[in-house]
């Protein structure tokens, strides 16, 4: 079965220079020789008016304008980036690849490849840069939540539960406030958020916990500890067709946590999607030049796309 991994050179569009914004374009290049990976590009129904009519439904509509035009400035550049035309080109590319995932896997989609992974029900998308970004206003690094947008979607569209899957190093504060501010009036009570946290950056701890939500928070993790944690949130997904994981993969765990277990974290995150029988979609998240090289982060992200593809296509 062939996994559809959803990029395109639009992905890569800001002119702003930073791992968040050129990343993708190392992982599409590091992961063209893995077995059973098809890259495909997202699907022309998730065209630019529709893609910005999702990030609408989840994002504050003056912040959506400031993306789109760059005024006022420091809004537009919220995230932490330099504002470009080019920055909202990828923003909606990133983001357009995240729904199309979700068509893929719940609906066949309409993408090259689509067949093979709509059987096996995992996709994904080399996005990153979404779960600290909050209704109005971007935040370390993440300008959409595209997260939250493809949750939305899948829960309007496709009438499932979702369950977000964070094992990105900081917390998914971003992913919280929206999961919260939307719960009644986008139906996001049918999501849930499960979230491994290293590094407290964007922590929610203080708020009380959501019904069915998860979110452990420890900075002295060793390996075999986070091996145990990551064990503790998979031993909590849901099982049976009806149910949609978004998995938020970071690998900047890492230098605390090494590359080859951040690698058996996400053997045992795509295994246990397939044995409980749910669809699933991955995306990249953090990963930073600042704790290893270019190489070694596009290495790391590709085990993300290459226990995926083994996944789907039955191999151990």
């Amino acid at each position: 079965m062939t996994l559809a991994v959803h990029y395109s050179p639009d992905y890569v569009a800001a002119a702003h220079t930073f791992d968040t914004t050129r990343k993708a374009a190392w992982v599409a290049d590091a992961v063209r020789s893995i077995p059973g990976v098809t890259l495909v590009a997202p699907s022309p129904s998730w065209d630019a008016h529709a893609v910005e009519a999702a990030i609408r439904r989840v994002h504050d509509g003056g912040y959506v304008d400031a993306l789109a035009t760059g005024e006022p400035r420091a809004l537009a550049e919220s995230q932490g980036f330099r504002w470009d035309a080019g920055l909202w080109t990828a923003v909606r590319a990133s983001t357009a690849g995240m729904l199309s995932a979700v068509d893929v896997v719940l609906g066949g989609g309409a993408t090259a490849g689509a067949e093979g992974a709509s059987r096996a029900r995992l996709s994904g998308s080399l996005s990153s840069g979404m779960h600290h970004a909050k209704h109005a206003t971007g935040d370390g690094f993440c300008t959409v939540n595209g997260l939250v947008v493809a949750a939305a979607h899948a829960v309007a569209r496709y009438d499932v539960d979702v369950t977000i899957l964070d094992v990105d190093a900081h917390a998914g504060g971003g992913t919280d406030e929206l999961l919260r501010l939307h719960g009644s009036t986008l139906q996001l009570d049918r999501v849930r958020h499960l979230d491994l946290t290293t590094k407290p950056f964007d922590s929610y701890v203080e708020r009380p916990a959501r019904p069915g939500d998860i979110n452990i928070e420890d900075t002295a993790l060793d390996d075999d500890a986070y091996l145990e944690a990551v064990d503790l949130l998979l031993d909590a997904l849901p099982s049976g067709p009806g149910n949609l994981v978004l998995h938020n993969a970071g690998m900047d765990p890492s230098p605390e946590i090494s590359f080859p277990v951040l690698a058996e974290r996400e053997r045992r995150v795509a295994a246990a999607l397939v044995a409980r029988g749910v669809a699933g979609v991955f995306a990249l998240a953090g990963g930073y030049t600042w704790a290893a090289s270019a190489e070694e982060i596009a290495a790391a992200h590709a085990s993300t796309v290459a226990a995926f593809a083994a996944a789907a296509g039955g191999r151990p």
